[in-house]
Parts: C-alpha cells; structure tokens; sequence
C-alpha cells in the first residue's frame, strides 16, 4: 500500500517520526551514519537538502537502492541530491512542488574529459561514475539526460590530472553559471526517474 503521510510543519518530518528519517541541510556523515543505524525500523526517507559532498549522496543513495526506501522530497534536493541519491530511490514523491537544481555532474565531466582525449581506465574509475553505471542499468534511467543537463547548465571551468595509466582526477572545478530547476515532468520523461508530485496540507 502506498503511504502518503500527513505533513507536521512542527516536527519538519511526518507525523510518523518514528518510521522516517529526514534529512535536512548539507549532506553530512551524521546523515549516513543515522541513516544507516536506522534504515530496518523505518518504512521512508524524507529529505530537504541544497546537496554536499558527492560522497555522502553516493552512500545515501546506495543505502536507499539496497534497502528499496521511497524517498520524500520536501523543499528541495540539488546537486548532489538530486544527482546521486534521487536515482537510489525505488519511488520519489515530490511533496508540494520543491525544487531540483541541477548544475555539472560527474557524467559531464567525464564526457568532457573524453572531448580533451583523456581516458578513465575500467581500473581506475571514479566511484561517483561506478555508482552512477550502477544505477542507471538497474533503474533503466537515461544515460542521454547528462547531454540535456549540459546544454541547458554549459560547461563547468574545469581541468585533470593523470596519474597512472587510465588514472584521471580534477584539479580544478567551478560549477557552471548556470543552474537547472528540473520539474517533476521533465525528471520522469526526460531521466526516467519514478517520481510521483504529492500535495499535503499543513497541520498546526
């Protein structure tokens, strides 16, 4: 049965507080740590959050995909959100119209990195690249979706370095000027994501 809780604007989650785990503001350790300790005693994640270190999206996500966890978004989930954890969740419910900007990814900059003649090793691979592969398979989601991000957001100023062979880090990066507030419509048909928009009423 599908669960659409009532909002509690008091408690910032779902009245249900004890069956959810939000997540709220940068992406953090604490974030992943609680999320893991609680992960079998809840039934949903809720999430509002501006994004953070890529790492602790991948582990948000990897957690959301391995233990099929529908993910509710309040408020907004961008850039490393909506990049690496959005993909994760089995069914996203996008609760009374929150945003998700989108700027560069990781599947830009290694497409960028392909134009400039560099090669990313199967050796040596970024791990935000494994678990975007990943996931993008098991989810069937669109792998052309990073081409319309860049078209719509341009390029991000960015350099590598090379170090060992098929080896390749950044250096350098600077986020496009750009950013792209994707609609829920454009995140199911354009990506592929499972992604549901919910309207909840305030209580108190």
């Amino acid at each position: 049965m599908l669960l659409v809780p009532t909002w509690s604007a008091n408690a910032q989650c779902f009245q249900d507080t004890d069956k959810c785990v939000l997540i709220q503001g940068r992406l953090s350790e604490d974030h992943v740590s609680t999320l893991k300790e609680r992960i079998h005693d809840i039934d949903y994640v809720v999430i509002n959050s501006r994004g953070g270190m890529a790492y602790y999206g991948r582990q948000i996500g990897i957690v959301l995909y391995n233990h099929n966890k529908p993910l509710y978004v309040i408020g907004e989930c961008s850039s490393s959100c909506a990049e690496y954890i959005l993909p994760g969740a089995p069914i996203v419910f996008a609760v009374n119209n929150p945003d998700f900007f989108l700027h560069g990814s990781t599947l830009i900059n290694r497409n960028i990195a392909y134009e400039r003649g560099f090669e990313i090793s199967d050796t040596c691979p970024w791990n935000s690249i494994k678990w975007l592969n990943f996931i993008y398979e098991k989810r069937g989601l669109n792998p052309g979706f990073a081409q319309i991000q860049r078209w719509v957001t341009g390029d991000p100023k960015i350099d590598f370095e090379e170090h060992g062979e098929g080896c390749l880090r950044v250096m350098d990066f600077e986020l496009p000027a750009n950013s792209w507030n994707a609609s829920e419509l454009v995140l199911k048909y354009l990506w592929g994501l499972n992604i549901h928009k919910v309207e909840l009423t305030k209580n108190g």
